[in-house]
């Protein structure tokens, strides 16, 4: 990850653009942001799972003030209502155990991969099942609940699971 940010100075999960060390750059990248340029784009989650230096510098990145917030939940509320940040919806993929069972490494790194969830360092299909299910972006339905829901479905090894929107928030 330190090597992709020295070279593109940007998230590589939703591509918000990090600050840099030159003042030049910094002051015509927030002109350009605030003549209608790049807008800031950021998932809810994320913006849950950040903390008050980094939520201020959303704030700051999409030419925002925090004049007012109080507190952690008020600048993330600031972020959400701001009309100059692209609050990205998040996508959910669903997959039953008997499938993801099924499913040969090679299958369980695309299903990673399409969830947007990072599996480096991951050697062994197990420890990449558990990354999914730690992720919180790929639902596994258990095997109980459907059998009771849905008809046997045939199972192929390299299964593709389907994307389904979240639930509302």
């Amino acid at each position: 990850v330190v090597e992709w940010l020295s070279r593109h100075c940007v998230c590589p999960v939703c591509r918000y653009e990090l600050p840099t060390d030159s003042v030049v750059y910094e002051r015509t990248r927030r002109e350009h942001n605030r003549e209608g340029g790049r807008r800031v784009r950021v998932r809810k989650r994320e913006l849950d799972a950040m903390n008050i230096r980094a939520l201020l510098d959303v704030l700051k990145a999409a030419g925002e003030s925090a004049r007012g917030c109080v507190e952690r939940d008020d600048l993330i509320r600031r972020v959400l209502t701001s009309s100059r940040v692209d609050v990205v919806a998040e996508t959910t993929v669903e997959v039953s155990r008997s499938e993801l069972d099924a499913m040969s490494l090679g299958a369980v790194a695309r299903l990673a991969k399409r969830a947007g969830v990072v599996i480096d360092g991951a050697l062994e299909r197990p420890d990449v099942v558990a990354l999914l299910e730690q992720s919180g972006r790929v639902l596994i339905r258990d095997i109980a609940a459907e059998e009771t829901t849905s008809p046997i479905l045939d199972v192929y090894e390299d299964a593709e699971p389907s994307v389904v929107p979240p639930p509302p928030p």
